[in-house]
C-alpha cells in the first residue's frame, strides 16, 4: 500500500472518537464530536496511548464534562511529579556512573520527553533506561549495587550475562525507585540493530538544562524511535507522535537514518512508522526519505499497526501475530532467518526458572531453551491430537 499526503485522514477516520480526539489534541485538526460515552472512555484511552500529557490542555478548550476535566488535571499533576522524580533519578545514576569512570547515555523515559516535548511530564514511562558499553557492565553493576540496585532474585553476573545476552539489557531494581534497564545494545539480537553502542556514546550530547546527563544525538534518537515503534507494532499513538515530532526537527540527518536502517535490514519497519506518523499527525515526510512525496508501506504492516492501535488496555498482540509483523518489518530473507534463529536460541529468565544452572554451566542456557520449546511444542501437538480423537469419538457415538 502507498500512503500519500492525500490520504492522511483515512486511517484516523477508522479510529474511535476518543483516539481521534487525542490525535486532534496533539496536532492542528478539526474538532471531534464526542458523545458522553466517548468522554467516559477518553481517560483510559489517553493512558493506554501515552497521551495523558496533552489531555488537560485538550479538554480545557472543549465541552468535556466536569469529571473528565478533573481527571485530566489530576493526571497532569501526577505526570509532573513522575517526570521530576524520573529526572532526579537519572541525574543521580549519571553522576554515580561518571564517578565510577563509566560513560553512559540516557534513553527514552523522562529525558526523551524533555528533549522532544520540552517537559519531562509529557511522556509516560514505567522504568528508566541507560546505555553503556558491554565492557563496562561489571563496573556499572558494582557502582549501582553500592546504591542499592540489584539484579532479579539474587542473579549472579555470570548468569545475567547468559540470560540477558539476547535481550541486550540487564534489569536492575532498587526499593522506592524506578526499575532500571542497563542497555549494552539497542534492541534484541533478533532485530538488526542499526546503531553500535560505542557510536551512540561517542555522538551523545548533554541534555539542555540538565548538567551531567547525556542523551543520544538527534539522528540516533530518530532511529531509536523508529525501531522501538516497529518492535512494539506501533501500538500507541504516542509512539507515532514522537516520530512525528522528530520528523519536524532540523537536526536529524535523514540520509544517514535511511542508510543505517537499510544496512541493518530494518527499513521496512522504519518506513511504516514514518508513513503512519505523517498520516496521523499531519507532518511532511523528511527530505532524503520519501520518493516523489510518498512511501510504500506493505499492507500487512499497515493492518498490524491498525489492529495494535485498536486493542483495549491490557490486551497485546499474541506471539504469533508479533512474529508475523516483526518478520514483515525486516527487509530480507537473511534478516528474517536471523530473527527466527535468535528468537529460538536466545535464553530468557523463563529458562532459569525452568532449570537453574550453576555459573560454570551458564553456557548451556541456550540448549536448555531449545529443549524447553521443543517439549512445549510436543505437548501442544499431543493435546491437539487428543482433542481431535475425543471429538471423533463423540461424532461416531450412537445417538
Amino acid at each position: 500500500m502507498r500512503l500519500t499526503t492525500a490520504r492522511r485522514t483515512d486511517l484516523a477516520a477508522t479510529l474511535p472518537p476518543p483516539l481521534q480526539f487525542l490525535i486532534a489534541a496533539a496536532c492542528p485538526a478539526e474538532q471531534v464530536e464526542m458523545t458522553r460515552s466517548n468522554w467516559d472512555d477518553l481517560p483510559a484511552a489517553a493512558l493506554r496511548h501515552g497521551l495523558g500529557g496533552c489531555l488537560q490542555t485538550a479538554v480545557t478548550y472543549s465541552n468535556a464534562p466536569a469529571t473528565i476535566r478533573e481527571h485530566a488535571a489530576l493526571a497532569a499533576r501526577q505526570s509532573a511529579i513522575d517526570g521530576l522524580k524520573g529526572i532526579a533519578e537519572v541525574i543521580e545514576i549519571s553522576r554515580v556512573l561518571r564517578d565510577a569512570g563509566v560513560a553512559s547515555v540516557c534513553l527514552k523515559g523522562p529525558t526523551l520527553s524533555q528533549w522532544l516535548y520540552g517537559t519531562a511530564a509529557f511522556r509516560r514511562f514505567s522504568d528508566l533506561d541507560i546505555m553503556v558499553a558491554s565492557r563496562d557492565l561489571a563496573a556499572v553493576h558494582e557502582a549501582l549495587a553500592a546504591r542499592g540496585y540489584r539484579l532479579p532474585d539474587g542473579m549472579t553476573l555470570k548468569t545475567a550475562g547468559a540470560i540477558y545476552q539476547g535481550l541486550g539489557a540487564w534489569p536492575l531494581k532498587r526499593a522506592g525507585r524506578y526499575p532500571l534497564d542497563v542497555h549494552f545494545r539497542l534492541c534484541h539480537a533478533s532485530f538488526g540493530s542499526p546503531l553500535k553502542t560505542n557510536d551512540v556514546i561517542a555522538e551523545s550530547r548533554e541534555l539542555d538544562g540538565v548538567a551531567g546527563v547525556r542523551i543520544p544525538s538527534a539522528t540516533h534518537a530518530a532511529l531509536m524511535l523508529l525501531v522501538h515503534a516497529s518492535k512494539h507494532l506501533w501500538c500507541t499513538l504516542e509512539m507515532l507522535l514522537a516520530i512525528a515530532r522528530v520528523m519536524q526537527r532540523n537536526d536529524v540527518d535523514w540520509a544517514r537514518v535511511r542508510a543505517l536502517a537499510r544496512r541493518s535490514g530494518t527499513w521496512n519497519g522504519c518506513t511504516t512508522g514514518l508513513a503512519l506518523a505523517s498520516e496521523l499527525f499531519r507532518v511532511s515526510l523528511p527530505e532524503n526519505i520519501s520518493e516523489h512525496g510518498h512511501l510504500r508501506v506493505p499492507d500487512d504492516l499497515l493492518r498490524a499497526a491498525h489492529a495494535a492501535l485498536l486493542k483495549p488496555p491490557g490486551v497485546f498482540a499474541d506471539r504469533w501475530e508479533e512474529r508475523r509483523t516483526h518478520r514483515a518489518a525486516l527487509d530480507g530473507w537473511s534478516d528474517r532467518l536471523r530473527y527466527d534463529v535468535y528468537r529460538v536460541t536466545s535464553p530468557t529468565p523463563i529458562e532459569r526458572a525452568w532449570c537453574e544452572l550453576p555459573d560454570s554451566l551458564t553456557f548451556l542456557y541456550a540448549p536448555v531453551r531449545v529443549m524447553r520449546l521443543t517439549l512445549n511444542a510436543a505437548r501442544a501437538a499431543r493435546d491437539r491430537a487428543l482433542s481431535r480423537d475425543s471429538s471423533d469419538c463423540r461424532d461416531r457415538a450412537p445417538a
